[in-house]
């Protein structure tokens, strides 16, 4: 991790874009995930425990704060937005246990975070077999896959 720390302003900011990204891109998920619901879920997995807690949480907080910006001027189309939290311990495998969970069990529509680089690679490509967008939000990957 880097020695410069990075300003609540600049976090807030590149989280609200990657909720602002998303929100822009869900009307096109929603109707296949069931278009008669009144909350747009998106989930984001993080390294909450480990070397990486304490950025994982700033990004948690991040997201609180743009969900309740976009929720404060009526939600996606209407549907209020819901961010749900897993803890993926700092481990691509749980990772993508996660990611699963949240897709199949907690009927998100998109997946966001992971700072660990391992972690986003194997998040990634299990979004995409998935057909599920997801936004990684710190990692150090130049390859990581676009989906």
């Amino acid at each position: 991790m880097s020695d410069v720390p990075m300003s609540r302003g600049v976090l807030v900011k590149r989280l609200g874009t990657g909720v602002a990204a998303l929100a822009v891109g869900l009307p096109a998920f929603i109707p296949r995930r069931g278009s008669a619901a009144d909350t747009v879920k998106i989930g984001q997995i993080e390294e909450l425990t480990g070397t990486l807690a304490a950025q994982a949480q700033s990004e948690v907080q991040g997201a609180q704060l743009a969900m309740e910006s976009w929720n404060a001027r009526g939600g996606v189309m209407s549907r209020r937005i819901e961010v749900v939290v897993e803890d993926n311990l700092n481990n691509p495998g749980v990772s993508v246990e996660k990611a699963r969970k949240l897709i199949n069990i907690d009927k998100c529509t998109a997946l966001i975070g992971t700072t660990n680089s391992g972690a986003t690679l194997s998040t990634s490509a299990a979004a995409s077999t998935m057909n599920v967008m997801f936004i990684g939000n710190g990692h150090a990957v130049e390859t990581a896959p676009r989906n």
